[in-house]
């Protein structure tokens, strides 16, 4: 009997492991059928023991008990056969589960197949076992030690089966997450969605630009032109654009502080938006991280814009200049030269008519007349011209602001494994060779 055991060691541990094409069918199929004919096999052999036990022998020779012994083995092969049929159903089972198909959606994702290498090699090691036992089944306590030495390798088996296959899942699953499988047609649908993101893009910067062109500002009229005070507030450090009018080169300015450099990359935004995609079909059918037949539209790349970038616009009325002299005031006052020369006119006149001299007659008749002459071409009143402003300019106020991927993600309602998503979905953009990222 050691020489035996010695012989199974050997065979077990010497015992080839043959490829791993058609894994899943071999271990399905090949272990069980074998273990089950050995087992036959071994029932059907010509054993002494193999009869009923005398209860009326009252003398105990050894051999009623060797008897007993053997009648509880048959019932413990019995045992294995039904747990050999139970592990048929069982991997039937699994076999028939293979695919996780939503009955509200078209969920598009399947579980992938086993590796089961390791499950192969414990399945040959109970083969080579079952085999060398048959030589020793005329020994009671062997075949009761063979049997359990079965059933012990049939669980592991079944134990490392269910491992692999889970681990098998779980690469199909990433690699299913990873793909974007939902978009079936991968490269296509990228394409599709580059032309989408830049339209949005496009419309959004528009959006953008017709605030500032649409302020209001003439030469002519700067009193009642428009001003314009901006703060691109994100990303930090704040950029301010002080007070001025709305003349076309500040306008530039402003409009030169569009820069999607500052929030997410194209690939990046086709990421969310396909995970956003998802996301929608998966409340829809009431599930959560199912993957779904979905294909990109302009309308979700125009929600991520307005994610992306934000602006606004704020108008106050009633406001004041920076130098406060947009406005040419003229007010009249009183000409000091027009009365320095009434004076004069009055001087003369009150000499020539107090004067007894015929000389001081003709001096101060000449000034009167002289002085007369020049009150006649002097206004009594001139123009004063002074630059203010009449407070009555339109302020616009406008912030604008460049997101984060983390912080569209956030405003889309993202969780952690919508995130974790949305990261494989890129990796898988960057190693598909289709698309150019």
């Amino acid at each position: 009997m050691k020489d035996k055991k010695d012989e199974i060691n050997i065979n077990t541990e010497n015992k080839p492991v043959k490829s791993q094409k058609n894994i899943f069918k071999r271990i399905a199929t090949a272990p069980l059928s074998v273990i089950k004919s050995n087992l036959k096999n071994i029932a059907s052999k010509a054993n002494p023991l193999d009869k009923n036990i005398n209860k009326n022998d009252v003398s105990d020779s050894g051999i009623e008990s060797m008897r007993f012994a053997y009648t509880n083995s048959k019932k413990a092969i019995k045992t294995v056969d039904r747990t050999i049929k139970t592990t048929q159903r069982t991997i039937r089972n699994i076999k028939t589960s293979r695919n996780v198909i939503n009955k509200t959606g078209k969920m598009i994702y399947k579980t992938g197949k086993f590796t089961g290498k390791a499950v192969i090699f414990t399945v040959k090691v109970a083969k080579t076992i079952v085999i060398n036992v048959t030589a020793a089944l005329m020994n009671p306590v062997v075949i009761i030690i063979a049997i359990f030495v079965v059933i012990l390798i049939m669980v592991l088996a079944m134990v490392v089966l269910l491992m692999g296959g889970g681990a098998s899942a779980n690469i199909s699953e990433q690699y299913a997450y990873s793909s974007a499988a939902g978009l079936v047609n991968v490269p296509e649908q990228y394409q599709n969605a580059l032309d989408f993101f830049n339209t949005a893009v496009a419309n959004r910067q528009e959006e953008f630009n017709s605030i500032i062109d649409n302020m209001y500002y003439d030469y002519n009229n700067l009193t009642e032109s428009s001003l314009v005070y901006m703060e691109r507030t994100l990303p930090e450090p704040i950029v301010i654009y002080d007070k001025s009018f709305s003349i076309d080169e500040r306008k530039a300015t402003l409009k030169s502080a569009w820069d999607m450099d500052l929030t997410v990359t194209a690939k990046e935004a086709i990421a969310i938006a396909y995970v956003y995609l998802e996301k929608e079909k998966n409340t829809e059918n009431h599930t959560e991280g199912g993957i779904y037949e979905v294909s990109y539209t302009q309308e979700v790349f125009d929600l991520i814009l307005t994610k992306c970038v934000t602006f606004s616009n704020t108008v106050y009325s009633g406001q004041y200049c920076p130098d406060e002299n947009c406005t040419r005031h003229v007010e009249l006052v009183d000409n000091p030269y027009y009365y320095e020369v009434l004076n004069k006119v009055n001087e003369a006149a009150t000499n020539y008519n107090n004067s007894s001299d015929e000389y001081w007659w003709n001096y101060w008749g000449q000034e009167y007349e002289y002085w007369s002459s020049v009150l006649d071409n002097t206004s009594p009143t001139i123009e004063e011209i002074t630059y203010i402003c009449e407070y009555q300019h339109d302020l616009h106020s406008i912030g604008l602001a460049f997101f984060t991927k983390e912080d569209i993600m956030n405003a889309l309602e993202f969780t952690d494994n919508d995130k974790q998503w949305e990261e494989l979905t890129e990796k898988g953009f960057e190693n598909n060779y289709n698309i150019s990222t």
